[in-house]
């Protein structure tokens, strides 16, 4: 295995923050994980955190293309 390194103009700018729930991605089906799990946690009273971590510049921009 070789090592990973970035370049000098890679931005590595960190982000902390806390959440109960942490979905990884932004496509459909972390969409609607996400909202489930909120309404969930609203429809029982209780406060949830959920934060959805996307790599891509919008959420749920998915782009399918399906050759026949």
């Amino acid at each position: 295995m070789g090592l990973y390194s970035c370049g000098a103009d890679v931005n590595m700018e960190r982000f902390v923050d806390e959440a109960d729930v942490v979905v990884v991605g932004g496509g459909p089906a972390g969409l609607a994980a996400a909202i489930r799990l909120k309404q969930q946690a609203e429809a029982s009273g209780k406060e949830l955190r959920v934060c959805l971590v996307e790599k891509s510049a919008e959420i749920g921009n998915v782009h399918c293309e399906v050759t026949i």
